[in-house]
């Protein structure tokens, strides 16, 4: 949940709504990427696996979806002295990342802070072609977003299921997250309706008739204070339909965001079967 909060903090600070910035030298074509976080590591693991030359200081977390192989790659972060050995790669910042260091590297992109699938493609374009790499699992990646999209229309239409996101700390997230995107995505209703991210008091809370709960940070060893769950989250969640969404899946919203949106889908066809029986 940490992570969450820390990119809505960048969202709020006016990193939404822009395109990635790219800084390159003219006539230099890199075919290899370094990444400073988790958000960059997700988006070369989806689209350009085979171009990786180093990953974040986090590809060994819990957080992090790095094959073993890849967790066996060099690790950077984005402080110069890092990112030199790094120098005649693509750099690639996470939001908010690179300002005061990518004029001294020949190649880098700083991805932009998205709440939506569709600042996730902006972001993918702008590594691709500064990568000159294949655009192929991109592609796909397109068109399996839209079928599901197509798929969660049709399961709103049969049978509407309104949807609460929870973290074991009562952390939760309204419209305009990215969260609330994957929700709608898959064709439920997020029933929270203050936006952005945020923990509702405990009135707030219990007032919530969800049928469905997504719960992410709930089993891992990535602790935090804020990731101890409170007597009152787990009364709430008795006799309560939950989805487990691993957090892994969740940092940046990038292309994983896809994966979270197919875990809530199936959720929601199986709350539906059982209000058929």
């Amino acid at each position: 949940m940490k992570w969450l909060y820390l990119y809505g903090v960048l969202a709020g600070l006016g990193l939404s709504g822009c395109e990635a910035v790219a800084h390159a030298t003219p006539d230099q074509t890199p075919n290899a990427v370094a990444s400073t976080s988790l958000c960059g590591d997700g988006y070369m693991q989806a689209f350009a696996p085979d171009h990786i030359a180093a990953l974040s200081w986090q590809s060994k977390s819990d957080l992090s979806l790095a094959i073993e192989a890849q967790k066996n790659l060099p690790q950077i972060d984005a402080s110069l002295e890092r990112l030199l050995s790094q120098k005649d790669t693509l750099i690639l910042f996470g939001p908010g990342e690179g300002y005061q260091v990518s004029e001294h590297l020949p190649q880098s992109v700083t991805l932009n802070w998205t709440e939506t699938f569709e600042g996730v493609e902006q972001n993918a374009k702008a590594i691709l072609k500064a990568l000159n790499a294949s655009f192929d699992k991109f592609t796909q990646w397109q068109a399996d977003v839209e079928n599901t999209r197509l798929k969660g229309l049709a399961i709103e239409k049969a049978l509407s299921s309104r949807i609460l996101y929870l973290t074991p700390s009562g952390g939760s997230a309204g419209p305009n997250t990215f969260v609330d995107a994957a929700i709608e995505l898959a064709g439920g209703k997020n029933i929270n309706q203050t936006a952005g991210w945020h923990s509702p008091n405990i009135e707030t809370l219990i007032q919530y008739n969800p049928d469905i709960i997504i719960m992410s940070f709930s089993d891992t060893a990535y602790h935090s204070r804020s990731h101890i769950m409170s007597p009152v989250v787990e009364r709430f969640l008795n006799d309560k339909t939950v989805i487990t969404v691993d957090g892994a899946y969740w940092p940046c919203a990038g292309p994983y965001l896809f994966e979270a949106t197919k875990i809530i889908q199936k959720g929601i066809l199986d709350w539906q079967a059982d209000q058929d029986v």
